[in-house]
């Protein structure tokens, strides 16, 4: 049995060169990409008032969304990894299909990028232990993040919560960070090791007298249906607790539930 050793990518404890909860990322992060490529077709027509650049105006198209679509800034990075990969490991070199002879770009570009990401995924276990799996990891996020601007996909939404994990002198109490991209995944606690299913984290969280849950402001409004600017106007009243852009959930859905 391998001892623990910090993850390549985010450096906490694991026994392996990377970490399950940052493997997931990267898995999410590639699905996530051919998803976002897809719903970019909607969005090559500015939205009304368009988002501020003379380009786009002049244009009349996205050309985030273009550029996606047509695989001039995503596809050529993830393949350069597929080629390595191959190469690396003896696995039949890289090529483009025959059966995509005389189809338009675009759906030659969504074509490749499907297989690609495929191929990654599929050899996801094997390339989270690879030498270069930092380098990979930073620039799947990064193509993810133009994959998400070009689709004009809004970022998850996050909470901030104390670890309720038992310690000797009470409940943990330290702060973790949690997004909806570690759903499906786990989260530990830098301070006490505990690792949590994220679902089971924030509902043991959601259930404990003593740990504390932030929300950002989607989240709150996500899951509260309460419009931002009632919240907003909550806590200038000071009837929920409001910390930078964050919302301290049980006071406020104690305050919902007094409103209903």
């Amino acid at each position: 049995m391998r001892t623990e050793q910090p993850c390549a990518i985010c450096e906490h404890p694991t026994n392996r060169t990377t970490c399950t909860r940052c493997a997931t990322r990267i898995s999410r992060h590639l699905a996530e990409i051919v998803e976002f490529t897809a719903l970019a077709y909607g969005e090559l027509l500015p939205g009304q008032g368009g988002d501020g650049r003379s380009t786009e105006r002049g244009l009349g198209v996205r050309i985030d969304a273009l550029d996606l679509i047509a695989g001039f800034d995503v596809l050529p990075v993830l393949e350069s990894w597929e080629r390595l990969f191959r190469e690396e490991w003896g696995l039949a070199p890289w090529g483009p299909t025959t059966a995509l002879r005389g189809a338009g770009q675009a759906d030659q570009a969504a074509a490749y990028l499907t297989g690609t990401v495929g191929f990654l995924r599929a050899h996801l276990d094997r390339i989270t232990e690879h030498p270069a799996v930092g380098d990979f990891a930073g620039e799947v996020s990064t193509c993810w993040q133009q994959a998400r601007n070009g689709a004009r996909r809004q970022p998850r939404q996050a909470w901030r919560v104390t670890c309720p994990a038992d310690t000797d002198d009470g409940e943990c109490g330290e702060w973790l960070r949690v997004t909806g991209e570690d759903f499906g995944g786990e989260v530990t606690c830098r301070s006490c090791r505990t690792s949590w299913v994220t679902e089971r984290l924030l509902w043991v969280v959601a259930s404990s007298t003593e740990a504390d849950m932030w929300v950002d402001v989607a989240a709150a409004v996500k899951h509260t249906g309460v419009p931002e600017s009632t919240l907003r106007r909550w806590a200038r009243q000071g009837k929920v607790k409001r910390r930078a852009a964050m919302y301290e959930y049980k006071s406020l859905a104690l305050m919902v539930r007094t409103v209903v």
